[in-house]
């Protein structure tokens, strides 16, 4: 199956030539951060902070099949904003399927690519100085410039104890240009905000995550003691290949009995609050012999 991938500035530079300007990637981030104070830029000035961090975690990626985005667009946003504190890994580029079939991403002959994400500090509410986690959310739409460079939309906000994640996402004012190009409907920002809230709540979830290994090594995956699985993850990362792939399971499985997210009691004295996905399972698993499964997905 074949996945969007995020476009960064960088390698947007390298398809012209035009990193050659700079000794390093370095300097292109801190002339970017001089540009967007320059420019009054919040998008560009958090774009290079995702970037930035993702580039020292090895670019890591979640690869979402088909079958799950509809049963992850189930999490309703009414949960409170600590449920996403603490993300195992971000930022973290999520690659959407080029082939949707009109699902929960897309909108007329509009749909989204892909959806990169972390957490970062912003104000606690407008013009506030205090500072909080927040989190950040950039997506590409297929919009581009002049250029042929992706144009990325942004949704940001801060992860308050007092809201709900529904609420906190309303709490920042449209920027002024919101209205400037293809318009994204809102259920379908809903969708995006409610894709990354499931993935950072599912994150330990070995029925729906496991790693992006190399094509020659897909069979041998399931059969395969940790050290090998180890070794094929290793192999695999050596070759860029830092990702995860989302539901691939269910895709391609004879028969899933389908997770669904879930409000569970944590904690000491079980007076904390969590959403998890319950797990699905997968029916007659021994007719299945290609599909990799049963690694933690920690990186």
């Amino acid at each position: 199956m074949e996945f969007y991938k995020y476009t960064d500035s960088w390698s947007f530079l390298k398809q012209f030539n035009l990193q050659t300007h700079f000794e390093s990637r370095e300097q292109w981030w801190e002339l970017q951060e001089r540009m967007s104070e320059a420019y009054d830029s919040a998008f560009m000035y958090r774009r290079v902070l995702l970037e930035k961090k993702w580039t020292q975690k090895d670019r890591p990626y979640y690869n979402c099949y088909p079958a799950i985005l509809p049963m992850l667009m189930k999490l309703k946003l009414d949960i409170p904003c600590s449920s996403l504190r603490g993300l195992e890994v971000e930022p973290i580029e999520v690659r959407l399927p080029k082939d949707q079939n009109n699902g929960p991403f897309t909108w007329g002959e509009q749909h989204v690519r892909t959806v990169f994400f972390g957490i970062q500090k912003m104000p606690k509410e407008v013009d506030s100085e205090e500072m909080v986690d927040g989190i950040c959310i950039c997506f590409d739409i297929g919009e581009v410039s002049d250029l042929n460079e992706p144009i990325y939309s942004f949704r940001f906000f801060p992860l308050r104890d007092d809201l709900t994640i529904d609420e906190a996402s309303k709490l920042f004012t449209k920027h002024h240009t919101a209205d400037e190009g293809v318009q994204v409907p809102l259920e379908i920002v809903e969708n995006i905000i409610k894709l990354c809230a499931c993935l950072a709540l599912i994150s330990q979830d070995s029925e729906l995550i496991t790693p992006d290994v190399l094509k020659k090594h897909e069979g041998e995956w399931n059969d395969a003691s940790e050290v090998r699985r180890t070794e094929m993850v290793n192999m695999a990362r050596n070759r860029g290949k830092n990702g995860w792939n989302v539901g691939a399971e269910i895709e391609y499985s004879p028969h899933y009995r389908r997770p669904h997210p879930a409000l569970v009691r944590v904690g000491k004295g079980r007076i904390s609050a969590r959403i998890v996905m319950r797990r699905g399972s997968v029916v007659h698993r021994s007719k299945i012999a290609s599909i990799p499964s049963g690694f933690d997905g920690n990186g």
